[in-house]
């Protein structure tokens, strides 16, 4: 499997850094997951971050989760196209949000991945 350009992104140490509603296209090899963190300014609490990747099943099972600081808080497995998260950002949080992308039992596809942030209505 071609490793893509953001490697080494293996750990949420390793993670490659999006900015709001930046795309990066991206691969998914075997059991090695990757990582990506939203670079932002200071989150509103009610603010939604929502993450998604967007794929053909076809090609491959891609799953992702959703994290605050080290916590899951989301995780997207379904068994069809794409995969969208989200998570309400919660009073006087500071801890960075990161996504981990990873093939299903290692599957091997490519994949979009985006951050984005919604106001609360």
């Amino acid at each position: 499997c071609a490793e893509d350009e953001f490697e080494p992104n293996d750990t949420r140490d390793q993670a490659h850094g999006l900015q709001a509603q930046q795309t990066v296209q991206g691969h998914t090899c075997g059991n090695n997951p990757d990582w990506f963190v939203l670079n932002s300014e200071a989150l509103e609490p009610g603010q939604i971050v929502r993450a998604q990747a967007l794929f053909s099943h076809q090609d491959g099972d891609v799953d992702i989760r959703l994290y605050r600081g080290d916590q899951m808080v989301a995780s997207g497995t379904s068994t069809s196209d794409n995969e969208e998260v989200s998570h309400v950002v919660p009073q006087g949080d500071a801890l960075a949000y990161s996504i981990e992308v990873y093939g299903h039992g290692g599957a091997e596809a490519p994949y979009t991945v985006m951050f984005d942030i919604e106001n609360p209505d």
